[in-house]
């Protein structure tokens, strides 16, 4: 496990405050120290449970990236039907186990699946909100919080699923990645500039969530391997 899920389980990992997770971030976009990201549109393989925000969610990040668009042309911009909340990659597709991922999935997904259908279906994530929009080394992300009720679900899933060795840390934010890098940033000042001042409070609506098939990276084609209802609390 990942110094991220050490530092969860230790109890240090909290809301992530967008201002210092920027600092860290701005002389690397400044200085075009980004990450380019090649694999994009290339075909892989990935099994990931998503969260799935409403239509109306992701049209309202849809005008921000429009927005970020018009300062900062040149982004890679994932396609507002693709934009989700990764809750735990079952099998990544950045990451190498020792046998062949689909061969893994054909012997434990089904299982993996029922596992996940029950805790997620029995599991409480509300009051999500986006706040702000972070510019990082490698890519754009939307911040969500309050993480907490979201964290516990993943801690959940990861102690009972018993994926395989070789996958990520348990991530340690609660994001969208709205953009991604295809060479320097133009304009990073006004872009950094424009997320400072960025006044940004979307109400985020899980309508569902689902096990992927990520076929072209990232999520540009995707098999829905199981759709899952979230726990809705009587109102």
């Amino acid at each position: 496990m990942g110094p991220q899920a050490d530092a969860y389980n230790a109890g240090l990992v909290s809301d992530v405050d967008p201002r210092q997770l920027q600092r860290r971030h701005a002389r690397d976009v400044l200085e075009g120290r980004v990450t380019v990201d090649r694999r994009w549109q290339e075909e892989c393989c990935g099994y990931n449970l998503l969260a799935i925000p409403s239509v109306r969610t992701r049209e309202e990040l849809g005008e921000i990236q429009h927005a970020i668009l018009e300062i900062s042309p040149g982004l890679l911009e994932c396609p507002v039907a693709t934009l989700h909340i990764s809750v735990l990659p079952l099998l990544a597709v950045r990451c190498e186990y020792a046998a062949d991922k689909e061969a893994i999935w054909r012997r434990r997904g089904a299982d993996w699946v029922t596992t996940v259908r029950q805790i997620v279906g029995s599991s409480v994530v509300s009051g999500l909100r986006y706040r702000a929009v972070v510019a990082t080394n490698s890519a754009l992300i939307a911040l969500a919080e309050p993480s907490g009720l979201l964290q516990d679900l993943r801690k959940h899933l990861q102690d009972t699923l018993r994926l395989p060795p070789g996958g990520p840390a348990m991530p340690g934010l609660v994001h969208t990645t709205i953009f991604r890098y295809s060479g320097q940033v133009r304009s990073p000042r006004m872009l950094l500039e424009l997320l400072g001042h960025l006044a940004m409070d979307i109400d985020i609506e899980i309508d569902h969530y689902v096990v992927s098939h990520e076929q072209t990276y990232p999520h540009l084609r995707a098999e829905t391997v199981a759709s899952i209802e979230p726990h809705r609390s009587p109102s």
